[in-house]
Formats: structure tokens, C-alpha cells, sequence
């Protein structure tokens, strides 16, 4: 067997999983499976939200040990999924080692492009106001803001603006883009259900989620570390939205 094309396999497997929204436990009982297909004497894997840490070892080969740091993290569920289901079939056998890698690199080179981005947030701003009681006249009021919104998180993206700048400054648009719309349009809409529509697609619901999870299962760093990122990104939203309406709500009122 190619042990250096295990760990690599392994690796990728593992920040795919961990850069798509993956609990730290989950990535690394997967990192820890593809390994351990080796038998080889010494298998361990350490995995925290910004990177990973592994090892394999024997008497017959020499150690091979990878760091990997894990930059960027968003939320993917089908990468997840994806990168679950090589380890399943590499591990049970179905597909070989070069296959396997294959698929990784096949699979890291899907993301969500431009329009589906946009058309998936839009559809979250536009509907979300009658889940909190909201009229279709607040859908009209989100689809118009959701427009902006789905764009200003599209080009700060595009542009690599800090996480929390980039809340700040999407969540400030949407605190604005309420006030104008209610002096503009010709009929009323309720300021809670348009602004928290607008800013949904910024909620860090899942890191809030795996910040228990990891947690819960005794990865207390990832959890600490997940549970930080979820209120610096709650504070830069409720920052945003609370110096439009200071600033501009007397302009606009």
C-alpha cells in the first residue's frame, strides 16, 4: 500500500469535511477509519476547528506525520455527505485507494456557483417573515431587500472581507434597506420580520450547533473555539443592525 497516499487521501477527506461545517468528533472518527485501513502499528489523529493534526507509524515503514491548517469554514452539507460516503466505501472495500483519491480532488472542485448562492439566500429572505408572523406584504418588503443583501454577501466573498466585517457590513445594509423600503413603499411592513429575514443567511445556527456538539462529546477546544465564532459573528450582526437604525432612523423615519 502507498502510505503516503493514505495520509493524503485521509487529510483531504478530513478538511473537506472540517472547511464544509463538520464537527471536529466526526472528522476525526473519519480521518481515523481511512487510516486504520493500514493496520499498522500506530494511528492517531487530533482534529480542532482550524486544523488537524495525524500520524501513522510501524516498525516496517518510516513515520509519516501531516499538520494541515483549515482557513476558510462555511456550511455544506453535501460536501459533508460526500466526503462520508468515500470513507464508507474506501473503508468497507468497494473502491480502491487511487479511486478514492480521485473522488476527493473530484469533489473539491464543487462549490455553489454565483446564481445558486444568491437564488438560496434570496429564497431564505423572502419567505422567512411568515415563520415570525410576518405578511405577504413583508415577503414583497424581503424579496426586494433580499436582492441587495444576497449580492453585498456574494461580493464581500468574492472580495475576502473579514468574517466580521462582513457581517457588520451586510447586516448594517439590511437595517438600511428596511428604513427605506418602510418610507417608500405605499404600504406598511414590520420592521422584526424584515430585518431578522435579511440577516438569516448570516445566523451562525450550525456553528452554535457543533459548538454543543463538540462539546457534548469532549472536544472542549473545537467547542470553545465554535461557540467564540458564533457571538463574534451574532455581536457583528446585531452591531450592523443597530447603527443603521441609530444612524439612519431619524433621516429615514
Amino acid at each position: 500500500m502507498n502510505y503516503q497516499l493514505l495520509m493524503d487521501m485521509a487529510i483531504n477527506v478530513g478538511e473537506m469535511m472540517l472547511s464544509h461545517g463538520a464537527e471536529a468528533h466526526r472528522v476525526e472518527d473519519t480521518v481515523y477509519r481511512i487510516l486504520k485501513t493500514a493496520n499498522l502499528q500506530t494511528t492517531e489523529v487530533f482534529v480542532i476547528m482550524t486544523g488537524m493534526f495525524a500520524t501513522i507509524s510501524d516498525p516496517s515503514i518510516d513515520t509519516i506525520t501531516v499538520t494541515k491548517r483549515v482557513r476558510s469554514r462555511g456550511n455544506n452539507l453535501k460536501q459533508i455527505c460526500y466526503a462520508n460516503e468515500i470513507s464508507r466505501q474506501f473503508c468497507d472495500g468497494w473502491i480502491t485507494l487511487e479511486e478514492a483519491m480521485e473522488l476527493v480532488e473530484m469533489g473539491c472542485r464543487w462549490e455553489y456557483t454565483m446564481s445558486m448562492s444568491m437564488l438560496g439566500n434570496l429564497l431564505i429572505v423572502t419567505t422567512f417573515p411568515l415563520l415570525v408572523g410576518g405578511t405577504f406584504y413583508d415577503c414583497a418588503a424581503s424579496f426586494i431587500a433580499g436582492i441587495f443583501v444576497s449580492s453585498a454577501i456574494f461580493w464581500t466573498q468574492k472580495i475576502q472581507m473579514h468574517p466580521f466585517m462582513k457581517d457588520l457590513t451586510v447586516s448594517f445594509l439590511a437595517g438600511a434597506l428596511y428604513l427605506t423600503l418602510n418610507k417608500i413603499l405605499p404600504f406598511a411592513i414590520h420592521q422584526d420580520a424584515v430585518i431578522i429575514a435579511c440577516i438569516m443567511p448570516l445566523v451562525p445556527g450550525v456553528a452554535i450547533t457543533n459548538a454543543i456538539r463538540d462539546t457534548l462529546n469532549g472536544d472542549y477546544v473545537s467547542g470553545a473555539a465554535r461557540a467564540v465564532e458564533a457571538f463574534i459573528k451574532a455581536l457583528g450582526i446585531a452591531l450592523g443592525v443597530g447603527i443603521s437604525l441609530m444612524m439612519l432612523g431619524g433621516i429615514l423615519a
